[in-house]
């Protein structure tokens, strides 16, 4: 008797389609510099930029979930957006979006983000999120993450998303970094099962292909 079993895991795909997602790009030279820019993201608002943390930020060299040595930072009503040009949404997959928010360890009060993740042609709202960084310690980052079911997504197949990040008037500068956009796909495994059976003996074999 053979008895074959076929089995289908979602997983993400290890691509990670943000544009300049650890903001490395421009390069900074020196601890505690900061530019008004920040290359691959639109800014808007009050004032945000590229920021190479210096220890009286920020915990450098910058650990997990941080990679590099520049981030993003943003004043209180500042916002950043990408357009992610390299993704384009299958309406059979879903996708995870990722980042590293961080509090200065030289400001008091609370950081809170907005996250929004939109289409890009229709403008239909995927996710909405605002986030308070009560649980992050001074000077360190902690990571979120969302995953966008298929289902979700099954009317605006076909587009591109926006993703923006936006620090909270009323709040403290904002720390961003390690921004990350996987789309989901699916590992299969098969397995085969052999069993032969005689009037004295029972042998059984395995085998697994994925």
């Amino acid at each position: 008797t053979t008895t074959t079993t076929t089995t289908t895991i979602p997983i993400y795909n290890s691509q990670n389609v943000v544009t300049n997602p650890s903001f490395e790009d421009p390069e900074l030279s020196t601890q505690g510099l900061f530019l008004s820019e920040i290359r691959g993201w639109e800014i808007t608002g009050s004032f945000g930029g590229t920021y190479r943390p210096a220890m009286d930020s920020f915990d450098v060299p910058l650990g997990e979930p941080a990679s590099g040595q520049q981030i993003a930072l943003l004043q209180p009503g500042t916002t950043i957006s990408q357009d992610v040009s390299n993704f384009i949404v299958d309406g059979s997959l879903g996708f995870r979006v990722s980042m590293a928010l961080g509090r200065r360890r030289d400001q008091n009060t609370i950081p809170k983000a907005v996250i929004l993740i939109k289409s890009s042609f229709s403008n239909t709202k995927l996710l909405m999120q605002t986030v308070s960084l009560d649980d992050v310690q001074p000077g360190f980052f902690l990571e979120w993450s969302w995953q966008l079911s298929a289902r979700s997504l099954s009317s605006i197949a076909g587009e591109g998303v926006v993703l923006s990040i936006s620090a909270l008037d009323g709040s403290s500068q904002l720390g961003i970094d390690s921004v990350v956009v996987q789309e989901q796909t699916f590992s299969t495994t098969t397995s085969t099962t052999t069993t032969t059976t005689t009037s004295t003996t029972s042998t059984t074999t395995t085998t697994t292909t994925t």
